[in-house]
């Protein structure tokens, strides 16, 4: 088991979005759960301001690596792949 991380899901997974203008803020989430389904190949992961269009950051995702990602309640996501779920979690 990767670490020790708990965690409450408070929304369905969803497919993540794989453009800048199809980003979404995953039902307003302070705390979104980011996994990469895919087996082999890693996913670049983007996070939105508010406004949608400037992109405040990047990372890369790792094949079967999960994450819990900290953000403003109305920035947006968006991922390389539909391999990616985000999920609204509660810590």
């Amino acid at each position: 088991m990767q670490g020790s991380s708990y965690f409450r899901p408070i929304a369905l997974e969803v497919d993540a979005p794989t453009s800048e203008g199809a980003s979404i803020n995953v039902s307003k989430a302070q705390n979104v759960r980011i996994v990469n389904t895919h087996a082999t190949v890693s996913a670049l992961v983007t996070l939105l301001q508010i406004d949608g269009d400037t992109i405040i950051g990047t990372f890369s995702l790792a094949p079967g690596e999960s994450v819990i990602l900290n953000k403003k309640k109305d920035e947006e996501l968006f991922a390389a792949a539909t391999t990616v779920k985000f999920c609204s979690v509660a810590r």
